[in-house]
């Protein structure tokens, strides 16, 4: 019986541990196994993988550099007007983040990146052309948007974020639990 109980919480810790080691690290998106065509639910599915968290992405199509457009010629993801999207958004559902960087590009007229609907960049006017942006947010963030000034169509590459880490106070509540189940358990046994 004690055994039972030793090795019933010792996996329930293990499984606390092996859940804040998933969400805790960075996570790295260059969409260069995603179809193309892909559409925006090919992107979540790839991105949940990655993450190990509920993803959503919206108005969002994979793009491969036909053309040469500013990304290259491997696979990213975009905003595409000939569908009728004009801007793309990328929502955190359960774990947000605190920190992101990605490869940007712009065919037409200006790039701009909102965090939870608040610019953290914007080019102006650079007409066709990319650049890498990063950066560190104050607060956890759950939605980044990409738009430019709704003429032209957007792509981001290599998208680089690190997930807001389970707080400590998590881990004791989770261990606390665990014991007072255990204990529980044990006292209704005799």
């Amino acid at each position: 019986m004690k055994k039972k109980l030793i090795s019933t919480t010792v996996l329930c810790i293990l499984c606390l541990i092996g859940i804040g080691v998933q969400v805790s690290e960075a996570a790295f998106f260059d969409f260069d196994n995603l179809p193309y065509p892909g559409d925006s639910s090919d992107i979540e599915s790839y991105m949940e993988d990655i993450y190990g968290s509920d993803i959503t992405v919206a108005n969002a199509v994979v793009g491969d550099g036909i053309g040469e457009g500013p990304l290259g010629p491997d696979h990213y993801i975009q905003s595409s007007l000939s569908l009728g999207y004009d801007w793309f958004e990328i929502s955190f559902n359960e774990v947000p983040i605190n920190e992101v960087s990605f490869e940007w590009g712009s065919t037409l007229n200006r790039f701009i990146a909102e965090a939870d609907g608040v610019v953290i960049l914007d080019t102006g006017i650079v007409g066709y052309d990319y650049g890498i942006f990063s950066t560190v947010f104050e607060n956890p963030v759950t939605t980044l948007m990409f738009h430019d000034s709704f003429l032209g169509e957007v792509g981001i590459d290599n998208l680089d974020v690190t997930p807001v880490p389970l707080p400590a106070a998590v881990w004791f509540l989770g261990s606390g639990l665990i014991g007072l189940a255990g204990v529980r358990r044990k006292s209704g046994k005799r």
